[in-house]
């Protein structure tokens, strides 16, 4: 078994069912199948999140490339609980520590959700995640995917160290941090940031009272992640002056 279950074996594994996912516009896998995979990507979190050193040897692993692996199996059409997993085992490389944020994840992190199309729109299609939100998820009355995504914002977007600094929060979300000149002047980060704001209040937040859920439970539990989300942004808020750039602006105005 210990020859079987290592880290090699496992990311073979996902890259074997990328290729397949590729190929089908719904993934189709047995259903012991997926629950190897989202047992896979459980450990990976867990083992991510608590230890530094794993975290770092991986991430620079370039054979492994584990953030490109996870990010393209969340561009694929798989079923919701597999997104939320593959969302919690990314969300796992950026754990907050005592001294903050590390920038190189962040970056990382925030340019492959950025890139993706999830919630900004790409290259002139819809946004993916709001799709699957309002045509999968509300069909079904359970949410694991917005869940873990809004998670997953929260992780790598409004979290800083200290908390109480504004300007970093404010470069960070506006994707400053660690840039050059010429490729902040090629990015439009201000409107970038409304809309993850304008997704996580706008359009999971705020409508959350007319949708049908399967657990009642997971109503508030929503909720409540996107409270976690928004709270950061309106405590680093500067209010004299009034920044109209900061996330927490667009939170406010509300």
């Amino acid at each position: 078994l210990r020859r079987v279950v290592t880290w090699s074996n496992l990311v073979v594994c996902v890259g074997l069912y990328l290729v397949v996912f590729e190929r089908h516009k719904v993934a189709v896998m047995p259903p012991e199948e997926m629950l190897l995979l989202r047992g896979f990507l459980g450990v990976l979190a867990t083992v991510v999140r608590y230890s530094p050193a794993t975290r770092d040897a991986l991430f620079s692993h370039k054979a492994y490339a584990p953030l490109e692996r996870l990010f393209a199996l969340y561009a694929c059409a798989v079923p919701m609980a597999l997104t939320a997993a593959d969302l919690r085992a990314m969300a796992a490389f950026e754990r907050q520590t005592a001294t903050g944020a590390s920038p190189r994840y962040l970056r990382a992190l925030w340019d492959n959700l950025d890139q993706s199309g999830a919630i900004r729109s790409v290259r002139g299609e819809p946004p993916r995640a709001l799709y699957e939100l309002e045509h999968i998820e509300c069909v079904h009355g359970r949410y694991p995917g917005t869940h873990a995504l809004v998670s997953f914002l929260s992780a790598i977007l409004p979290h800083v160290a200290p908390v109480s600094n504004a300007a970093t929060l404010v470069a960070h979300m506006q994707d400053t941090l660690s840039l050059t000149a010429p490729m902040l002047a090629a990015r439009k980060s201000s409107a970038h940031a409304v809309s993850y704001v304008t997704f996580v209040l706008d359009h999971v937040l705020l409508p959350a009272s007319t949708r049908t859920y399967v657990r009642p439970a997971e109503r508030c539990a929503l909720s409540a992640a996107c409270l976690e989300y928004a709270e950061p942004c309106l405590a680093t808020l500067p209010v004299a002056p009034l920044d109209s750039t900061h996330p927490g602006f667009d939170v406010l105005r509300r």
